[in-house]
């Protein structure tokens, strides 16, 4: 499950910096960190990225929201794992990224 959920979160990353830029999954990453409870965690994941997959400028429409996320119960560890596998998945996306722009300078 938890592999399952950094793939899926490395893939809407790229998808969001593909889009816009870094900044999209940065400010995703900064609004989901600090929270300790997994009902305002999952929220705030689903409200920013529905914010995301509806706004016209940045055409994220094919912006998956797993259903996974929802269709375990989170609380103790399971919730700091699932919170840590799609966090982690997120960074690596920017990371990623940032890795291939600076490959294709110095060709």
């Amino acid at each position: 499950m938890y592999r399952h959920l950094y793939s899926w979160a490395k893939d809407i990353g790229k998808k969001m910096v593909n889009a816009g830029g870094e900044d999209l999954v940065k400010k995703l990453i900064f609004d989901i960190r600090g929270e300790q409870l997994p009902g305002k965690f999952l929220d705030k994941l689903m409200t920013r990225l529905a914010e995301y997959r509806t706004d016209r400028d940045l055409n994220l429409n094919a912006l998956e929201i797993n259903p996974e996320v929802f269709g375990s119960v989170l609380w103790g560890n399971s919730f700091h794992y699932v919170k840590s596998a799609i966090m982690a998945g997120l960074v690596n996306s920017i990371s990623e990224t940032s890795e291939k722009k600076v490959g294709e300078k110095k060709e």
